[in-house]
């Protein structure tokens, strides 16, 4: 695919746009785009700008004109969040988000979705629940149970519960980013990471209203205070309900560090931007597929 970029505004985040090649124009010569053969046939798929940039005459013509030609104009912006499932931090302001919210019958739907599959697991999962409650407390001292506040929905804060997977932790230890070889990982511990079994007792909290199946993970108290002081619009995730699984957990896998995080806020948005209960549906198919494999956490 070849795409022809308008050098104005923000395209620079088109680098980051996978199997496209982009033609760099310098200025509006739309002759240059097209060969003829009987009748003009372009040589580019499409052109690129930032629609929301201040375009000069010369260039709104030029993009006129490959409208009257039906060669396709795209948005950068869109572009790079179609490739990547990402809205990019480093082009962002709150209006990328305004103006996406999801159809009225989005919010019942999304929670009845919720409650009837919570109500139909519970039978089936139980017998589990109970089979990894004794298998973590024959591994580890302590309870198989682990509760913590995080942030919710509108930045109210809950009580979290999943099973203990590390060590009880000493007190005076503060909340640190869990790494790959981790040494306060238990044995059982790491096999319900990897499986994201762990999260299983959330279905208490989705129940309860303070989760959803899908959303972006609710982060620890202390660590949303420090991003928020560190990430530009961090905060704004808090603007749905936050889920057991996520976008940013079937496409960008386990954050370690605060670079890792700003991947997966990345994410975070683009989910708070195009939510719908199609892409629900598709990320529980690929979070079903993650907990088959194994794979994409500690």
């Amino acid at each position: 695919m070849t795409l022809a970029v308008v050098p104005a505004g923000e395209t620079a985040i088109l680098a980051n746009v996978p199997r496209v090649k982009f033609l760099h124009m310098e200025s509006p010569d739309l002759g240059a785009l097209v060969s003829r053969n009987g009748r003009d046939r372009a040589r580019i798929d499409g052109v690129v700008a930032d629609l929301h940039a201040h375009l000069d005459a010369g260039w709104t013509r030029f993009l006129a004109d490959c409208a009257m030609r039906q060669i396709p104009v795209y948005h950068a912006a869109s572009m790079y969040e179609a490739a990547t499932g990402r809205v990019s931090l480093d082009h962002f302001s709150e209006i990328h988000l305004a103006g996406h919210e999801p159809p009225p019958l989005f919010g019942p739907l999304k929670r009845l979705m919720d409650i009837g599959i919570c109500l139909f697991l519970a039978p089936i999962v139980l017998p589990l629940l109970v089979a990894i409650a004794i298998a973590i407390r024959l591994d580890s001292k302590g309870s198989a149970l682990f509760w913590q506040e995080r942030i919710g929905q509108g930045g109210r804060v809950f009580r979290m519960v999943k099973f203990r997977t590390m060590r009880v932790q000493p007190p005076g230890e503060g909340p640190r980013f869990a790494s790959k070889d981790d040494d306060r990982i238990t044995r059982v511990g790491r096999w319900l990471r990897r499986t994201r079994l762990d999260e299983l007792p959330q279905l208490w909290n989705i129940l309860k209203g303070d989760m959803s199946l899908v959303g972006p993970r609710p982060e620890q108290v202390a660590f949303v205070s420090q991003f928020e002081r560190e990430i530009p619009f961090y905060g704004l995730r808090h603007f749905v309900r936050p889920g057991v699984t996520g976008w940013a957990q079937i496409g960008s896998g386990y954050a370690s560090d605060v670079a890792g995080t700003v991947e997966k806020l990345e994410h975070d948005f683009y989910y708070v931007k195009y939510r719908s209960i199609a892409l629900d549906v598709y990320i529980l198919y690929r979070t079903i597929k993650t907990v088959a494999t194994g794979s994409g956490a500690r």
